[in-house]
């Protein structure tokens, strides 16, 4: 017999209103398959643009670091102003849609006003959420019933029921009465993750202020990100500890995975780019016989395309002083550091690496494939070339590598 158990008064309030639409909301999933597909689109450019000004990795980086926090707040923004305009709506013109008394039943329960009916037996409860005392029901047709008031032995009639709530028995049982200073302690450690991608960058300006990096160790302001971890590993590790004691903090364990592979990523692209700097010193300076100076204001690097650890462009720019200057002399006395009248095949030079008519530059062209300098053998063929410049006016030095085909006339690619 489904006879009565009790019965109760229910308003929903803007507070209980946000709470119910919060675990019937797509927000999360709208703002991960945005910022995915951003993401895929930003990579896909520079997998396949292959023009000059194509992305590079560190833009894909730096871009998303600032990007996806903002997109993050305007998907927060957006949400916030509809659920108020929707509360508000509902205040106006459904009134009946917050108010209603409902009574409990042995296998079901009753919604009822002025303008509806509802029985709601329980096995159309799919869902059950309890905070602070109030209960969230979510049903199979993701209609959303909060209950503040309900029998004691609520909870048990409903798990009694086939294909119900067992599904999702486990955030039941985990309810407590949550301590307010620990939830508000979560919910900063929350908003501090979403600041990770600037604490990064802070990160690098502390490093710069505290050991000056100068040339190639500029690259070592990485090391500055790492202190960015700090925060998502309070958060992953509170996260579990008082996930485990029944608070709600799932996200605060979302986030802080995000942000600490994030950290890490950009930490590994860091030490990658520092040691491939120092590769590329070493490697050059043996190939045109002279060091390369180590007091550059700033180092451009871009690698190959296929993701290896080749770096197909590479400019700096010194500093003028004594090591600087014995590069230039280094330069000019060396004979296969040519001007640009001086060079057979300066139809090779890239655009890239073109001066202005009252710049003093001087060039190289180092086939890779014969081990050759300046030499461009017309025998059929794909050569790799490296292609230098120095640009004494402007201290910049700069290389491109690239290949030439060779097959009754010249195909650069």
């Amino acid at each position: 017999m489904n006879k009565e158990i009790k019965k109760t008064h229910v308003y929903i309030t803007k507070e209980i209103y946000k709470k119910s639409n919060k675990l019937i909301s797509k927000f999360w999933l709208a703002y991960s398959i945005t910022s995915l597909a951003w993401i895929f689109l930003m990579i896909l450019d520079f997998i396949f643009d292959k023009e000059e000004d194509a992305l590079t990795l560190s833009d894909i980086i730096i871009s998303n670091i600032v990007l996806l926090p903002l997109l993050l707040l305007i998907f927060y923004i957006i949400n916030l102003i509809k659920v108020n305009l929707s509360y508000k709506k509902m205040l106006k013109k459904n009134h009946y849609l917050i108010e209603y008394n409902v009574s409990f039943l042995d296998e079901s329960f009753t919604i009822k006003n002025e303008r509806f009916t509802r029985i709601v037996n329980y096995s159309e409860i799919v869902k059950c959420v309890r905070e602070y005392g109030t209960i969230y029901l979510v049903l199979n047709d993701k209609t959303v019933v909060p209950l503040i008031e309900y029998p004691s032995n609520f909870i048990e009639l409903i798990n009694k029921c086939p294909n119900n709530v067992r599904t999702y028995n486990n955030e039941i049982p985990n309810y407590v009465n949550e301590n307010r200073l620990i939830k508000a302690f979560l919910i900063v450690l929350f908003i501090l993750c979403l600041f990770t991608p600037f604490i990064i960058c802070l990160g690098y300006v502390l490093y710069t202020l505290m050991f000056s990096p100068t040339g190639i160790d500029k690259f070592k302001t990485f090391e500055g990100s790492i202190i960015a971890i700090i925060i998502p590993i309070l958060s992953l590790v509170y996260g579990i500890i008082f996930k485990k004691k029944g608070y709600k903090c799932t996200k605060n364990i979302v986030i802080a995975i995000i942000n600490i592979i994030l950290v890490l990523l950009i930490f590994i692209m860091g030490l990658l780019a520092y040691k491939s700097a120092i590769m590329f010193n070493k490697d050059y300076s043996k190939l045109i016989g002279f060091d390369i100076p180590d007091n550059s204001k700033g180092v451009y690097l871009k690698w190959n395309y296929d993701f290896s650890d080749e770096i197909v462009s590479y400019e700096a720019v010194y500093e003028d002083d004594a090591s600087t200057k014995q590069f230039y002399e280094n330069i000019k006395e060396n004979s296969n550091w040519n001007q640009i009248d001086n060079i057979d095949n300066s139809n090779l030079i890239p655009n890239t690496l073109a001066c202005k008519n009252n710049e003093e530059c001087y060039y190289l062209i180092y086939n890779k494939t014969i081990d050759k300098y300046n030499l461009i053998p017309y025998v059929e063929g794909k050569y790799k070339i490296i292609a230098m410049m120095y640009n004494a006016t402007t201290h910049k030095f700069k290389t491109e590598t690239y290949y030439v085909k060779i097959n009754n006339w010249l195909v650069y690619y």
